[in-house]
């Protein structure tokens, strides 16, 4: 069987989609440190290196979860979102 893939690495949608898996993940009480162990791996392995998370999951490169975790900001950029009120 032939698999075709598409990138959706730009897509809004699977970006918010993988915003709830990382909020699941940091909010879940039966595996505590979960969210801390996996933001530790994100910052080991190659960015181009896939990792899956979720269910159902979502397979992506680790550079598109790190973004989705924050990794790829800066202080400057955190500082600047701590100011926005929503």
């Amino acid at each position: 069987m032939v698999y075709q893939f598409t990138d959706l690495s730009e897509s809004r949608f699977l970006a918010g989609f993988a915003s709830e898996v990382v909020k699941a993940i940091r909010e879940d009480e039966s595996m505590p440190g979960l969210y801390d162990d996996i933001y530790t791996m994100l910052q080991q392995v190659e960015p181009s290196r896939m990792v899956k998370l979720g269910r159902p999951a979502v397979t992506a490169p680790a550079k598109f979860w790190a973004g989705v975790m924050g990794l790829s900001l800066s202080t400057n950029d955190i500082n600047e979102l701590k100011e926005i009120n929503l």
